[in-house]
């Protein structure tokens, strides 16, 4: 009986364990659930929070690496315009170099930079003594660097550098390149033609007064020419110098990244390692535990830097009893919770980075409009409502002659509108904004404008409205029309009097054809007299003369004499006739011009020369060549050269006639020396007139015409003639043809 009561009760307590396992069981289960699913959850949005401070930490790596890029590309134009001033004013003298520099402003416009200065190349102690002495009134204490004596020179010396305080004297006179790391930037530059930045050293300023901070340099080569030399070979010859800047690292990265945001750690090393020797700079000490980091190159004027940038992970905390409380009253609805917190943590996630992605694509979109506006044909100038300047650009600048400094912040009205326009101005931007579509918005408007220096010039303007920070603005692209409108002024003028001056002309050509007409038939009634009327009395004189001497054997001495004189003059007299006549038909001959060896035209003539034993030819005939020439005209002028430079070398011991050509600055050029007398070059325009001579007519026979018929058949075939002589050394006459 008691084992069945027993047996009974162990089968309840059994099905009361049994009935109650399986509250336990789920209680069990929600508890491992609820936790798995809280930790699920902790852990989702620790990861939400990580790649969240990842995308911040690489938005914040873009700005830095930004804002170092556009910090050196400022500091490359401002060694531009160092090397501008080398070259404008070169040598610069010390108080140029400072007026140079204390216009930048340097402290206020380039903080973090510790000067500007220019490293001369010293090729002689001519050169370094120049140097030398133009500083001392500047650094009379601070040269003691420049070698003196038989001390050998330097490559180069530090001879400008501004401002030139205490820190900076100590530079004057180093040699860069002595130092390897320096020497190698500087290469660079001067043999790429382009702005070289150092690697990692300690600035000679720094190490003089006992500092160790790092540092680099920015070197830009100046060369003596206007324009970068092609070759290497030539960009060594022609350097002058390196306009260059010392930086110390921290003053540059903490001026650079000024502005800057973020809290994370930034370390920049030289090199394409993030060595703990080549550290340039650290803003903060390391982050303890564990950090997320972003590594990044940058190349920056031939040189690689290593950003490494960390941030502290920061831990989503979690207070333990609170994920208790909230599952304990939660219960079953955790789930539900957890999910909807990972569903808004990856909605957060996403568009997170599409927030990124945006802002990243609008900085580079913003870029890119302000280097088109900045680098466009025309000029582009924003105002605000109240007519003040917003922006200027470089085209702005060339055209009017303010620059953007000059003009922001100002009213338009005050620098390029002319005064009686003024009033007109300001009171339709005032009316600009009254409609949402005014009259003048997006026509093409003329109107005079005003440069810095009072001229004024004519320009063709558009007129949009833009939004700005302070509220509705306008934008106007400006044109210079002031050369085109004159142009075309000019053009109707000359439209409008072309038919005049056509009649005027075509009158004018009547006149001179008439003219020359009436010349020429002068010309051949002085021919055929000259030809015929003129050399019957000559030949009927010569004739008498010579029957005279036939019938007269028993004449005197002095009659022969003056019979023969007589008989001299008349031959004189028939040359004379005949080289006028040659003169004159050369001129109307037309010219029958073909391909011919000039060797063939000179070798005939040097047989039919008078022989003369003495008289020594020197002729290269494959030097002579071919011409295009009429080969009868031009022998006749090629004849009276040689019998000219024969006539007047007969007194040389031996006569030497050279006969060839040579390239001069008129072309080809062909050439009749000889070792005669010569004449002096003051007179030598009387050479080719006619009837002109430069010697005793009495010692040198001629008629004073050859020479003038060389210079007609030379100017016929389109070519020129001219002479060099000295008295005593012989005489050259050169002539080119057309090729």
């Amino acid at each position: 009986m008691h084992g069945t009561w027993l047996q009974r009760c162990s089968s309840e307590a059994d099905v009361a364990l049994a009935r109650g396992a399986p509250g336990a069981l789920l209680t069990i289960i929600v508890v491992v659930a609820g936790a798995t699913l809280t930790w699920l959850a902790w852990r989702a949005t620790v990861n939400a929070e990580e790649q969240r401070a990842r995308g911040e930490l690489a938005l914040e790596a873009t700005e830095i690496e930004a804002a170092i890029e556009d910090r050196l590309l400022a500091y490359e134009g401002l060694l531009r315009s160092g090397a501008g001033v080398v070259n404008a004013f070169w040598p610069v003298s010390g108080e140029q170099w400072k007026l140079f520099a204390g216009e930048l402003r340097l402290a206020t416009v380039y903080p973090g930079i510790q000067g500007v200065g220019f490293a001369a190349r010293i090729e002689g102690r001519e050169q370094m003594e120049h140097w030398s002495k133009a500083l001392r009134p500047l650094a009379p204490n601070d040269l003691t660097a420049l070698p003196e004596g038989g001390e050998p020179l330097p490559e180069t010396a530090i001879v400008l550098l501004e401002p030139l305080d205490r820190r900076n004297r100590q530079a004057i006179g180093y040699d860069m390149m002595s130092e390897p790391t320096r020497r190698r930037a500087m290469e660079r530059a001067r043999d790429q033609g382009v702005a070289a930045l150092s690697g990692k050293v300690v600035l000679v300023q720094d190490s003089r007064l006992g500092n160790d901070g790092a540092g680099f340099l920015l070197y830009l080569p100046v060369y003596a020419t206007t324009l970068t030399p092609a070759r290497i070979e030539e960009r060594r010859d022609a350097l002058r110098g390196f306009v260059y800047s010392p930086f110390r690292a921290q003053d540059f990265f903490a001026s650079a990244l000024a502005k800057a945001r973020g809290s994370s750690v930034l370390e920049v090393f030289d090199g394409e390692d993030p060595e703990p020797d080549a550290l340039l700079y650290r803003s903060a000490a390391a982050a303890p535990g564990a950090v997320s980091t972003d590594v990044r190159r940058i190349s920056l004027a031939g040189r690689t830097w290593t950003m490494r940038l960390s941030a502290a992970k920061a831990p989503f905390a979690v207070d333990a009893a609170r994920p208790a409380t909230l599952i304990a009253f939660g219960g079953g609805l955790i789930t539900l919770l957890l999910a909807a917190s990972v569903t808004a943590l990856n909605l957060s996630r996403r568009r997170l980075h599409e927030r990124i992605r945006a802002d990243l694509l609008l900085a580079e979109r913003q870029r890119q409009a302000t280097q088109v506006l900045e680098n466009a044909l025309d000029a582009y100038i924003s105002i605000d409502a109240n007519d003040i300047v917003l922006e200027w650009n470089r085209q702005a600048t060339a055209m009017f002659g303010w620059s953007a400094r000059e003009v922001i912040g100002r009213p338009l009205a005050e620098t390029i509108v002319p005064p009686q326009l003024r009033p007109d101005h300001v009171e339709a931007v005032s009316r600009f904004g009254e409609r949402t579509r005014h009259a003048l918005l997006g026509r093409r408007l003329e109107m005079p404008a005003l440069r810095k220096d009072g001229s004024e010039l004519l320009v063709e303007l558009s007129i949009v409205q833009i939004g700005t920070p302070r509220g509705i603005g306008f934008a106007a692209s400006l044109r210079d029309i002031t050369d085109l409108r004159r142009r075309e002024a000019e053009v109707r003028e000359l439209n409008e009097t072309l038919e005049q001056r056509v009649i005027e002309r075509t009158a004018q050509l009547e006149v001179a054809n008439r003219e020359l007409s009436s010349a020429n038939r002068d010309l051949e009634a002085f021919t055929y007299s000259v030809s015929h009327d003129l050399r019957a009395p000559l030949r009927a004189i010569d004739g008498h003369i010579g029957r005279l001497i036939e019938i007269s054997a028993d004449m005197s001495e002095v009659q022969h004499h003056h019979v023969n004189a007589v008989h001299r003059s008349i031959t004189r007299m028939n040359q004379l006739i005949d080289d006028l006549l040659n003169f004159a038909f050369i001129g109307r001959r037309p010219l029958a011009r073909q391909r011919i060896a000039l060797w063939d035209i000179v070798r005939p003539l040097l047989q039919e020369m008078p022989s003369t034993s003495s008289v020594v030819y020197d002729v290269s005939p494959e030097e002579l060549g071919e011409v295009c020439a009429d080969p009868s005209l031009l022998k006749q002028a090629l004849a009276n050269l040689i019998s000219n430079a024969v006539k007047f070398s007969c007194d040389a011991d031996p006569p030497r006639i050279t006969i060839g050509s040579e390239r001069s600055e008129r072309g080809r050029a062909y050439f009749v020396r000889d070792n005669g007398i010569g004449f002096d070059l003051n007179h030598a325009s009387k050479l080719f007139g006619v009837f002109e001579r430069l010697h005793d007519a009495r010692r040198f026979e001629g008629t004073g015409v050859g020479l003038a018929i060389v210079k007609q058949i030379i100017e016929r075939h389109g070519g020129t003639v001219w002479a060099q002589a000295e008295p005593g050394k012989g005489a050259a006459f050169f002539f080119t043809l057309p090729e």
